[in-house]
C-alpha cells in the first residue's frame, strides 16, 4: 500500500539512475495491489481478481504473464500505475468509512435503547442497503493506516477530504466507547468496579487472526484496567506472554 505516484515518482527514477537503463525499453514496471485478507492469504492470492497497472502496454502484459503463474482469477487492467495504486487505498478506506457508519448507528441505537445489530440486520433486508456490522473499532495495519497514505497526497494537492478523516476518528474512539458501555452495565448491576471481573473473548485485530497490531480488544482492556477492573482474556490464536 503506497501513496499514489510512488511507483512512477520514487521507484522508477531510482532504478533508472542506478541501472543506467530506460523504463519501458530496457526494463518494465507494473504495480499490482495486494488485496488479500489475513487468514485467507493463499486462497485469495489464487482466487481474488488481480488489479494491475503498467508503465506501458508491454509492462502490463509481462506482469499479467508473471502473475498468471499463481492467480486462477481474472485480471483487472488499469490505464495507469496511479489507478492501480489508488484502488488499494479506496478499498481499505471504504471499509473504514463503512464500519464508522455502522458504529455511528450503533451509538445512536444504544442511546435510543434499541438493539443496533437487529436494526442493521433489518435495514439490510432492503436490496440496495448493505450496512456493515458495528464493533469495537478497526485493527490491523492495513485499514487504519490507509488514510495516511492518501492524506500524504491530498495535502500536497491542497485538497480537503473530510469524510474519511471523520470516519477514522470515529473508529479510533470506539474502544473507549465499548469500555464505557461495560462500565455502565457494571454500575447498573450495582457492582463495584474494583471487585468486578470482565471476560474478553478475542484479542486479534480481527476474527481468525493471531495479529494483535492495533487490536481494538487490547485497547478496550487498557481502558478497563485503568478503572482497576479485573480482566480475563482468551483467544485461541493469540499467544499471550
Amino acid at each position: 500500500t503506497v501513496p499514489p505516484g510512488t511507483t512512477r515518482d520514487f521507484f522508477i527514477p531510482i532504478i533508472e539512475r542506478e541501472s543506467k537503463m530506460k523504463v519501458g525499453k530496457d526494463f518494465f514496471v507494473a504495480f499490482a495491489s495486494e488485496r488479500m485478507a489475513e487468514g485467507r492469504a493463499f486462497e485469495e492470492l489464487r482466487n481474488m481478481p488481480t488489479v494491475v497497472g503498467g508503465i506501458n502496454e508491454e509492462s502490463l502484459n509481462k506482469a499479467k504473464e508473471l502473475l498468471g503463474l499463481i492467480s486462477l482469477s481474472y485480471f483487472v487492467p488499469t490505464s495507469s500505475l496511479e489507478v492501480a495504486e489508488t484502488t488499494k487505498l479506496f478499498e481499505n478506506i471504504s471499509r473504514d468509512v463503512g464500519i464508522a457508519l455502522a458504529n455511528e448507528f450503533s451509538i445512536f441505537c444504544n442511546a435510543l435503547g434499541i438493539n443496533p445489530r437487529e436494526t442493521i440486520r433489518v435495514a439490510n433486508t432492503h436490496p440496495r442497503v448493505n450496512l456493515l456490522s458495528p464493533g469495537p473499532g478497526v485493527g490491523g495495519f492495513c485499514i487504519p493506516n490507509a488514510l495516511h497514505y492518501l492524506t500524504h497526497k491530498v495535502s500536497r494537492m491542497k485538497l480537503n477530504l473530510s469524510l474519511p478523516k471523520e470516519a477514522r476518528k470515529r473508529n479510533s474512539k470506539m474502544p473507549q466507547f465499548i469500555a464505557s458501555l461495560i462500565i455502565k452495565k457494571l454500575r447498573e448491576k450495582g457492582l463495584s468496579l474494583k471487585k468486578a471481573k470482565v471476560g474478553v473473548f478475542g484479542l486479534g485485530m480481527k476474527d481468525f487472526s493471531s495479529d494483535t497490531r492495533k487490536s481494538p480488544s487490547l485497547e478496550v482492556i487498557d481502558y478497563l484496567l485503568k478503572e482497576r477492573i479485573r480482566v480475563k482474556a482468551f483467544d485461541p490464536l493469540v499467544k499471550l506472554d
